[in-house]
């Protein structure tokens, strides 16, 4: 391939720990037909002693073209504090996007291993409501550029597409510099770090950290009802004491995640907020007798903890607007939840018939106890059902995952306990023991539901029979 006789520059923009081998490839092309001297990467551009800084710097202020490799974990790659890299103004990657959107020049987003376009609501720069503009060259204006998905199948000729659109523009100096470029390159200005406005912070704090006081403040006087309720788990004073304050300890993390007010943690705020008040709830379901002081104690507990959650709620990443999941995906996840539920809500039916101690057909049936139902398996299998037919962004996927994965966690120790003391007792009821093996296995099966509904990225292994040369390796 005869190298094209052009002047401008191209800026490969990429991570290495996110897409170094097909950024490899697609830089090997670039060379073969525009030359070495024109492409731009830290890797091969960068000679040993280089200040990298000044260098990355310089080749953005004087490139033409930028071109934004993204693949599946170029929107998550987090940095050793376990913050968002794209959050920090002095990301590189942030930094050379941003500098080549301000100068104006043209950048063309390349999705590399089955990654998506980014929304513009998961970037820095979103408009804090939802529908307005986002920040001028920020990086949130990225997805409004029209993107290029690079595929092993396809490579050749998505290449040979992007090959046509550079040299039309590099070929033609007035193209690249309509505007004028400055040298230097600001650096964006730091965006605010706080998830929420310090009244509301400490508002939250407040009532979080008041349905802690109010469980411990609580707990002597409930010992005899809680030990009544959860008969066929160990009852040692600490043992209940520790599965009354349970909601407490998550509410607790929840509170200290409010007082950091890091944007970042914004679901799980959420999720581990939800999932504190559905413990007290099932506390509540499960106790036999509901009078005074038991009502008073679970409702104002309840209402403290739903409050907080709303108050969270409030942010504006978790109110945009939700989208429908893929058919196949929904159907799958939907199929699975409702299997999971049958599984759980009928577990003692099912035990029993298994074992021999029912005969007949086996109806189905709500358990005696329907309030019991209701919360302990009704209310996990509707949010699985909504994690299966909606798609959100990262924060409100987020929230999902950790409130459904707090509840189900719950759900499986407290059977763990009592599948441990069935196992250990002689006399213990068999169909009891399956039982509680058939809730753990609704549990897995919701969380499967969970799982299929909001998938990880997957990669895609690039083959080699797509070039005659051997990709660069960062």
């Amino acid at each position: 391939m005869d190298k094209m006789p052009v002047t401008g520059r191209i800026f490969v923009s990429y991570r290495r720990d996110d897409s170094a081998y097909p950024t490899g490839w697609l830089t090997d092309r670039l060379v073969e037909h525009y030359g070495q001297q024109q492409v731009f990467t830290d890797v091969d551009s960068i000679e040993l002693g280089d200040d990298f800084a000044k260098k990355i710097t310089k080749a953005v202020a004087s490139c033409d073209v930028l071109l934004a490799v993204i693949g599946p974990t170029w929107l998550t790659a987090a940095d050793e504090n376990g913050e968002r890299r794209l959050e920090d103004p002095n990301d590189y990657v942030r930094i050379e996007i941003e500098a080549a959107l301000r100068r104006q020049v043209l950048v063309v987003p390349i999705l590399v291993d089955g990654a998506r376009m980014p929304r513009v609501s998961d970037l820095p720069g979103s408009p804090a409501v939802p529908g307005d503009e986002p920040e001028t060259h920020s990086l949130a204006t990225l997805p409004y550029r029209e993107a290029l998905a690079l595929h092993p199948e396809q490579f050749d000729w998505a290449v040979g597409k992007l090959l046509t659109k550079l040299d039309e523009v590099l070929a033609d100096p007035g193209t690249r510099r309509r505007q004028p470029r400055p040298v230097p390159v600001p650096k964006p200005k730091p965006r605010s770090d706080e998830a929420f406005a310090p009244g509301l912070r400490w508002g939250l704090v407040g009532l979080l950290t008041a349905s802690l006081v109010l469980l411990l403040v609580a707990l002597p006087s409930i010992f005899d009802d809680l030990r009544a309720a959860r008969h066929f788990q160990p009852d040692t004073d600490e043992w209940l004491a520790f599965l009354w304050l349970l909601p407490g300890l998550v509410a607790l993390v929840s509170a200290v995640l409010v007082y950091r007010g890091k944007p970042s943690t914004l679901g799980t705020m959420l999720g581990l907020t939800a999932a504190a008040a559905w413990m007290v709830a099932e506390s509540w379901a499960a106790f036999h007798d509901r009078t005074e002081p038991h009502h008073v104690v679970h409702t104002v507990l309840v209402l403290l903890l739903l409050a907080a959650a709303v108050g969270i709620a409030t942010s504006a990443r978790l109110r945009e607007r939700l989208h429908s999941n893929h058919l196949l995906q929904a159907v799958v996840a939907l199929f699975l939840a409702v299997l999971g539920f049958l599984v759980h809500s009928q577990a003692d039916r099912l035990a029993k018939a298994v074992t021999g101690d029912s005969a007949g057909a086996l109806p189905l049936a709500l358990d005696s106890e329907p309030w019991l139902v209701r919360v302990d398996s009704l209310i996990p299998f509707l949010l699985c059902a909504i994690a299966a037919v909606v798609l959100g962004n990262s924060d409100q996927t987020r929230a999902l995952r950790t409130c459904i994965g707090v509840i189900l966690m719950y759900q499986v120790g407290i059977r763990a306990t009592s599948l441990y003391r069935d196992f250990t007792d002689e006399g213990a009821d068999l169909s009891a023991w399956v039982g509680s093996v058939l809730i753990v296995a609704g549990c897995l099966l919701l969380w499967w539901a969970v799982c299929v509904g909001q998938p990880k990225k997957r990669e895609v292994r690039w083959q080699a029979q797509h070039s005659r040369h051997t990709p660069a390796m960062p």
